[in-house]
């Protein structure tokens, strides 16, 4: 029978006993309910007796309900006060996390404040690539063995305020309770937060042998005659772990299940860029092998010749052999030093105002010989003036020379090699078209980068390390010129474009114009960011496009750099020591060189918070880190 909503229902007969106990002879009491649960009373005694109006207590009715509703409010105020504090605090630690500056470091610099989040001794968070750990802790195996447990019982958030009881090796630890929340439940992937034994003082009135489980029915059923307060310890437990730590907790998690999705992220994309930096490597070195011994062979069989021989025409022609295999190895290892040079910008050139013509008579008689072997007919079609070009006479040499032996190279004998001259503005255009072997489409994008041969699997490989064409992108650049390939495909010869600065002030003026709408081989893009690898990956990336690229991790050094390289587009992460991306961008722009220049924020976070203030600090717009190739070929696009 069901008499909660009864008005006539009777007293407690163990409340009665209880105020007699207490020398009371008048009680009244009204009920604290909130979110539909009995919060706690307001209780009223007298030790006479008293008579309580109806018209009072309906007026004490509604005083309960009145007082109901704002304990539920307060405790809804505390509640959100206490979320507002919390992802500020998960907020202004994501602001702090960046590279140079690990989730680890942050979170252990404020330690205390951050275990105090939850009133707790200890914190892990676990996952595959890294263990932060706080305070007084379980070891982790064993936490990992709880949190098996609580998987295969479906039971998360796990929280147990008696672990003791269920694992008494946790004893030793003075660790009594533990609550764990998952970030990726399959790979085990956590956080855990810990609180130390408690020893509670139970409180009840009564005599303490008053109830015993031996008694007879009757008497259990009875109320305690007395009314005296006994006590006892509990011990083995600590504090429970209730609604808002759990709530509390699960925001903290944000900011690790964020880190640990950022974590996994450049893993992955560092893996495919060791992975692609390994075969690279491991081609190179095949292919410098080869070249190497091909020269070797001749020049060791020609010595063994020369100890044995006395004719002197056998040993002209011998040396004739060892002198032209030997001048190959230093073109080879010149080229690589060039390479070398130029990447780390040691390049130095002498800038001149020069005739095309010389210039292109120059090439052609370094590449007299090859052109010769292969019986090609090549032509230049000078125009009727002479038209200037400003550069380095050697360093322009090198360029075409390049580009004519690529082609005699690429093509079959007696082919045909047209180099054509033209002006384009301020600009001299050369191309060197030939019939040879092509290109095929998705291979064009590649020709540029180093190590590049389009035959390198092929049986039929022409020799070679891959990497002239790449000397011949870079010298251009460093001329503020560009150069380009076309093809129609394999069988349909190729016509390479390069296009110079006919004067020093076209030289000037041309790093200044807007790039065009597809990616140019002239475009420079700038990447600033803490991370060394990072950094490395996406240049690499960059590069991959036919793009010059240049990474700086220390923001001190940017503004310097940035003068120099005179990028087309900017990349700065928002999160870096000394000097943020925001103040960064600010400074560079108030270079003159910026002008036509794209600046791109990037940061873990990518919330309208961040897209806001990367807009007011000066920013085109704001990524999410890590960039993919899709992104940066967007941006360049």
């Amino acid at each position: 029978l069901d008499l909660t909503r009864s008005l006539l229902r009777t007293f407690s007969p163990i409340h009665l006993q209880y105020i007699r106990n207490q020398g009371l002879r008048a009680s009244f009491s009204i009920s604290l309910v909130t979110d539909g649960e009995l919060y706690g009373l307001i209780s009223c005694h007298h030790r006479e007796a008293c008579y309580i109006p109806q018209n009072v207590r309906l007026q004490c009715e509604n005083l309960s309900q009145l007082f109901s509703w704002h304990l539920l409010a307060k405790e809804e105020e505390i509640a959100k006060r206490k979320k507002h504090v919390t992802d500020k605090a998960v907020d202004a630690m994501l602001d702090r996390i960046g590279p140079a500056n690990p989730i680890s470091r942050v979170v252990k610099s404020g330690e205390r404040a951050f275990l105090d989040a939850l009133n707790s001794s200890g914190f892990v968070y676990y996952s595959q690539y890294e263990t932060i750990t706080l305070g007084s802790t379980l070891p982790i195996e064993l936490i990992k063995e709880i949190f098996s447990k609580a998987s295969s019982q479906g039971g998360f958030p796990y929280t147990n305020d008696a672990l003791y009881d269920d694992y008494p090796e946790a004893r030793q630890y003075g660790i009594a309770g533990i609550m764990i929340i998952p970030l990726f439940e399959k790979k085990q992937y956590f956080t855990a937060w810990f609180r130390k034994e408690t020893h509670r003082v139970q409180k009840w009135i009564g005599a303490e042998d008053e109830k015993s489980e031996d008694a007879p029915k009757a008497q259990r059923l009875k109320p305690r005659a007395s009314f005296t307060i006994h006590t006892r310890t509990i011990k083995g437990r600590s504090t429970s772990f209730d609604k808002a730590d759990v709530d509390t907790a699960n925001r903290l998690n944000r900011m690790f299940l964020v880190y640990a999705l950022d974590v996994q992220e450049r893993m992955h994309i560092s893996i495919q860029e060791l992975e692609k930096q390994d075969n690279y490597r491991n081609e190179f070195l095949a292919t410098l092998a080869h070249e190497l011994r091909n020269p070797l062979g001749p020049i060791m069989s020609g010595a063994s010749i020369l100890e044995t021989v006395d004719d002197d025409k056998t040993r002209k022609r011998v040396t004739a052999i060892i002198n032209r295999q030997a001048e190959y190895m230093s073109k080879l290892i010149n080229d690589l030093m060039d390479v070398s040079r130029i990447t780390r910008g040691k390049v130095k050139l002498e800038f001149e105002k020069l005739s095309i013509q010389d210039v292109l008579s120059d090439s052609l008689e370094i590449v007299d010989q090859q052109v010769k072997a292969k019986k090609h007919n090549i032509t230049v079609n000078y125009l009727e003036k002479d038209v200037t070009v400003y550069g380095d006479k050697a360093r322009l040499s090198q360029i075409f020379s390049n580009i004519i032996h690529n082609a005699a190279k690429y093509t079959s004998d007696q082919g045909r090699i047209t180099v054509d001259i033209r002006e384009e503005g301020v600009m001299v255009v050369v191309a060197v078209k030939d019939n040879g072997m092509g290109i095929p489409e998705d291979r064009l994008k590649d020709v540029f980068n180093m190590f590049t041969q389009i035959e390198a699997h092929s049986t039929h490989t022409k020799g070679g390390l891959g990497i002239g064409l790449t000397l011949v992108s870079k010298l251009v650049m460093l001329h503020h010129g560009d150069v380009s390939v076309m093809s129609e495909g394999l069988g349909r010869g190729s016509t390479f474009e390069v296009r110079l600065p006919i004067s020093k002030l076209a030289y000037e003026q041309s790093d200044n114009q807007e790039a065009e709408p597809a990616i140019q081989s002239q475009t420079k893009v700038m990447f600033v960011d803490d991370n060394a690898d990072l950094i490395d990956a996406y240049c690499l990336l960059a590069e991959s496009m036919g793009v010059t690229a240049l990474g700086i991790t220390s923001p001190k050094e940017a503004v310097a750099e940035f003068k120099a390289f005179k990028p087309s587009f900017v990349f700065l992460d928002i999160g870096m020591p000394d000097i943020d991306g925001y103040e960064l961008v600010k400074m560079l722009k108030a270079l003159p060189e910026s002008e036509n220049v794209k600046f791109y924020s990037q940061s873990g976070w990518g919330s309208e918070k961040y897209v806001e203030d990367s807009q007011a600090a000066g920013f085109d717009q704001h990524f999410v880190k890590p960039l993919s190739k899709d992104t940066i070929q967007s941006v360049l696009s």
